[in-house]
């Protein structure tokens, strides 16, 4: 999904950095979640079981042991003591890295008789709920947010994602990185760089095909240079949402198929009119939708073809 080349004896081109994978999907990351913080939820989860389970015979143990009796606020360890449940004290010293205090986990309103956590459902501590808090706090700063549709292949949809942000293997992103290539110029139209951008939005094949594309939707045409957008005009077409859903799908499934469509040009010297490659596209969408979300049965094929729109 990120990488581009390597083997056995090769390194592989990483095209997204892992902090970027790591960042929740709604900054503009991929979801994966930070294993960091993931530890320092399941070590918090103590916290709450420690206050919440006062006359359980550890928790005596670890009030004994710390001096914690007459202090119903504190929680930690002494200075100079070892052992699992100093390790569970640290925790604090990672909440403070990501600006956020032993508060803003577990809190009294009562000197201590009663505790409260928003990390709390239905008396069960969230570990989830509480990762996803740690994970934004690590990505304070928006990249954009980006539509994981579910209606298309999580392959196109990663793909998608990367192209987003510049992150697949054009010509001119394979020479910034020094991998030899034999020109920088676009093969189809030789005007231009053969950037990201250019492949998909602005070279005349992409706009052409584009074009096609958003007449069979019934869309008047419009010229874009950028990846983003044309996804940001699919996101925000109109007002339905599943229609919404339904012409990103689309898009989607246009844009891989013009990376295809180049790929298959340039290692196999095929090369496709643009009405097929928009046949392709149809057909592709159509596939999608009808094996992954039950829609797009063959009584509605001749609907799709002629109106994709109005099966939504």
């Amino acid at each position: 999904m990120t990488s581009y080349g390597g083997g056995a004896e090769k390194v592989a081109v990483h095209w997204v950095s892992w902090d970027r994978l790591k960042a929740p999907k709604d900054v503009g990351g991929a979801g994966l979640g930070s294993l960091r913080n993931l530890n320092l939820a399941l070590l918090a989860k103590w916290w709450w079981k420690y206050k919440t389970s006062p006359q359980s015979f550890w928790a005596r143990i670890i009030r004994g042991i710390h001096n914690h009796s007459n202090r119903p606020w504190y929680c930690f360890s002494k200075r100079n003591s070892s052992g699992v449940w100093s390790g569970i004290d640290r925790v604090k010293n990672g909440l403070w890295k990501l600006n956020m205090e032993a508060t803003d986990i577990l809190y009294s309103n009562d000197g201590g008789n009663t505790w409260r956590s928003e990390f709390v459902v239905d008396e069960i501590f969230n570990v989830a709920k509480l990762r996803c808090r740690l994970d934004k706090a690590s990505h304070p700063i928006s990249d954009g947010d980006f539509w994981w549709l579910n209606s298309a292949p999580k392959k196109v949809v990663s793909f998608i994602w990367r192209a987003k942000q510049g992150r697949i293997p054009s010509a001119k992103a394979l020479q910034r990185r020094n991998i030899p290539v034999s020109s920088i110029i676009c093969d189809w139209c030789r005007n231009n760089e053969e950037t990201v951008n250019h492949i998909l939005t602005s070279c005349s094949l992409a706009r052409d095909t584009i074009n096609m594309v958003f007449n069979w939707c019934g869309l008047p045409t419009k010229q874009f240079t950028e990846v983003n957008e044309v996804l940001a005009f699919a996101r925000n077409w109109g007002h339905c949402p599943k229609k919404k859903e339904l012409l990103s799908c689309v898009v989607y499934g246009t844009l891989w198929s013009l990376w295809k469509d180049r790929n298959d040009r340039i290692f196999r010297g095929v090369i496709s009119e643009k009405a097929k490659i928009v046949d392709i596209i149809k057909a592709t969408v159509f596939t999608w939708r009808k094996y992954r979300k039950n829609r797009g049965t063959g009584d509605d094929w001749f609907k799709w073809w002629f109106s994709p729109l109005c099966c939504s």
